[in-house]
């Protein structure tokens, strides 16, 4: 008994201080204020406690109470949606400068009147009308902007009563009249776009969706970003031979991490710790992770092994001025006997594996600066990891650049999910 007793002291004393080790990288916040941070807070994925296999986000898996699977974004607007038997609305609100996009989005229905309104319904036997009513003369409207959501809305209709209209007529915009089954067959879609967009033969399509992840209905990617359309893709973390999420670890191992090209259109020079990407319409999230992880980094054994990329991890709502996208995080596990990071010159300019604590403590300071700067796009007061920008003793880097490192502010709204992740779950 006396031996029994001593082995399970020791067990209990070696577990403290394994735990001692991880709770340096627990994330922490200024004020425990956790309510406030619905708007970017993950949807739960099980993957942290190994429990079934997550699903793609879809129309079932968001609540009917939920205001993000009621509602879209679009340039300067919310778009609430509404419908009802034979009625689809899609009312613009226009985005408040003191708010958000992704808070505006979860805000629930208020009884502002829409600046704009387009409808989709039924106008006379076997004939559907899209129609637009601006109500707030003084608000201004891109013109291409509002031709591009009739006709996702009309989309979204179809998808809701494809088989009763298929033989009915449709008046949308400069399109005139149309056979909505010429419409629902091959390129119908793509010729409602044709004048909205150059060289459309070789574009590729996007899927407009709603804040719970919903597809709306297929927009060239051009347009997407013209008019920052909120939209699915992934973010994926990049490991070697260790998995990320290893049920047997204390800590993680280290990410890839690397530097965009100076010569980049948007954010030059900065750095991410993901992989990231967007969903081409009609690819699940899981095809969009094996498929920018071959491109960006050659691994290619992503899309033909299928261990080597975990469950979704989480999906959370990123909001920048430049990119509204609905994310679904991921881990994938290079095999560094099979397999050799290659990446594209034009697209990296410096890439590597660093160790966690110091990716987590140099993004602690990059969040810090963009705070001071007053430009942080996330949630107040930002979150820290219980590193607070200061790397262990006994974790080093070949120089102390990581100070430094900026990161991308959408990888950084991802990181901040991450770190939301592991603080529910400690």
């Amino acid at each position: 008994k006396t031996n029994m007793r001593l082995s399970t002291l020791a067990t209990g004393i070696s577990f403290i201080l394994s735990t001692s080790t991880i709770l340096c990288w627990i994330p922490q916040r200024s004020t425990p204020r956790i309510n406030q941070f619905n708007s970017c807070r993950p949807q739960r994925r099980s993957v942290l406690h190994s429990t079934p296999q997550a699903t793609e986000m879809s129309s079932t898996s968001a609540s009917t109470d939920d205001p993000k699977a009621m509602g879209t974004l679009a340039s300067d607007f919310r778009i609430a949606i509404s419908s009802s038997h034979d009625l689809m609305s899609w009312s613009l609100l226009p985005l408040n400068n003191n708010m958000p996009a992704k808070d505006a989005l979860s805000a629930p229905p208020s009884g502002d009147a829409a600046s704009l309104t387009i409808t989709c319904q039924p106008t006379q036997p076997k004939a559907l009308g899209v129609q637009v009513s601006q109500n707030d003369k003084t608000v201004k409207f891109d013109n291409d902007l509002i031709q591009v959501l009739q006709i996702v809305l009309l989309q979204a209709f179809l998808k809701e009563y494809p088989a009763s209209t298929e033989e009915w007529r449709v008046s949308i915009g400069e399109n005139g009249s149309i056979k909505v089954s010429d419409i629902l067959a091959g390129d119908g879609v793509e010729k409602l776009f044709s004048s909205l967009i150059e060289n459309d033969a070789s574009v590729e399509w996007v899927e407009l969706v709603t804040g719970s992840g919903k597809v709306l209905g297929r927009v060239p990617r051009p347009l997407v970003h013209k008019y920052n359309l909120l939209h699915r893709g992934i973010g994926m973390f990049v490991t070697k031979d260790i998995p990320m999420l290893e049920k047997s670890q204390y800590t993680f191992p280290p990410l890839y991490t690397h530097q965009r090209t100076a010569t980049k259109r948007i954010f030059p020079s900065l750095y991410d710790m993901f992989v990231g990407g967007v969903s081409l319409a009609g690819e699940s999230s899981e095809l969009t992770a094996r498929r920018e992880v071959a491109e960006e980094l050659g691994l290619s054994r992503a899309l033909e092994c299928p261990e080597a990329l975990s469950d979704p991890i989480l999906d959370c709502l990123v909001c920048t001025h430049l990119n509204r996208c609905c994310v679904t995080l991921y881990s994938y596990t290079m095999d560094t006997e099979k397999e050799a990071v290659s990446w594209q010159e034009e697209e990296v300019a410096w890439g590597d594996f660093v160790e966690y604590p110091i990716i987590a403590a140099s993004a602690d300071l990059s969040i810090k600066r963009l705070e001071e700067q007053k430009v942080w796009p996330g949630a107040y007061p930002t979150i820290q990891s219980g590193l607070n920008g200061v790397a262990p003793r006994d974790v080093s880097y070949e120089n102390e650049d990581w100070k430094e490192w900026d990161f991308v502010p959408d990888g950084l709204l991802v990181w901040e999910a991450w770190l939301l992740e592991l603080q529910s779950k400690n």
